[in-house]
C-alpha cells in the first residue's frame, strides 16, 4: 500500500517555509504526532493529536500510545490536511506542472483538455503511479454537433452514445466532456437537433 500524506508547513502567518511528503510503501504502522489537524469538514482546527496510518488507511486520530514497532513522526505542530483537488486544469501531462501542482498540496488535478496529445491516457497511467507527482483525472476531448465547440463532432445522439461508449471502454478517459451552449465567446454554435 502507498500512504501520501502531505504536511503543510507554517512557521508563522509572514512567510511559508516548505511542503514536506512523507510517503510509506510499506505496511508498518506510520504515527504523526503534536498534529494541527485540518480534516476538511469544516469542523473546528484539532490541536496538538496524533494520526495513526496502518495499511494505507488512517486508523486513528486523537490521543494515543503508538502501535509496538511504528514509525513515528513528530511533526512539531505543523499543519496536516488532505490534499487540495483542483478541478480545472489543462497541460496536466507535463512533469514540472504535475511536481508544482504536489508541491503546492494539490494532490489531484482533474484536465479538460489534452489538446493535441494522442497518448494522454498511457501519460496519466504512467504518471499516477509515481508519488512525485499529482494524481491526473482525465476527461475526454470534447464531444459536440459539427462546426460547433467540439473536438469529436456527432451528428446524432446514436452517434454521440457510441463517441461516449468508445472514449469510457477503449480509451478509459475519466470524464466525459459534452459542448452544449450555443453562445460561447460571442459566437453561435450550432446544435443537434435532438
Amino acid at each position: 500500500m502507498i500512504v501520501m500524506v502531505l504536511l503543510i508547513i507554517f512557521s508563522g502567518c509572514s512567510n511559508q517555509e516548505q511542503v514536506e511528503v512523507i510517503t510509506d510503501r510499506d505496511t508498518s504502522p506510520l504515527v504523526l504526532t503534536n498534529c494541527r489537524l485540518i480534516d476538511g469538514t469544516g469542523a473546528a482546527l484539532k490541536e496538538n493529536v496524533s494520526i495513526a496510518i496502518e495499511d494505507g488507511k488512517i486508523k486513528d486520530i486523537g490521543s494515543f500510545k503508538a502501535p509496538e514497532g511504528a514509525r513515528v513522526v513528530d511533526v512539531a505542530g505543523r499543519y496536516v490536511l488532505p490534499g487540495f483537488i483542483n478541478s480545472h486544469v489543462h497541460e496536466a501531462y507535463d512533469t514540472s506542472n504535475l511536481k508544482n501542482w504536489l508541491n503546492a498540496g494539490v494532490t489531484t488535478v482533474r484536465d479538460l483538455g489534452p489538446l493535441n496529445e494522442s497518448d494522454y491516457i498511457e501519460k496519466r497511467d504512467s504518471f499516477n503511479t509515481d508519488l512525485a507527482y499529482a494524481s491526473i483525472v482525465s476527461a475526454s476531448p470534447i464531444i459536440g454537433a459539427p462546426m460547433g465547440y467540439t473536438s469529436i463532432p456527432v451528428n446524432s445522439p446514436e452517434e454521440a452514445k457510441k463517441a461516449v461508449e468508445r472514449l469510457a471502454t477503449i480509451r478509459k478517459v475519466d470524464i466525459i466532456k459534452f459542448a452544449i451552449e450555443d453562445r460561447m465567446i460571442d459566437r453561435h454554435f450550432p446544435m443537434l437537433d435532438d
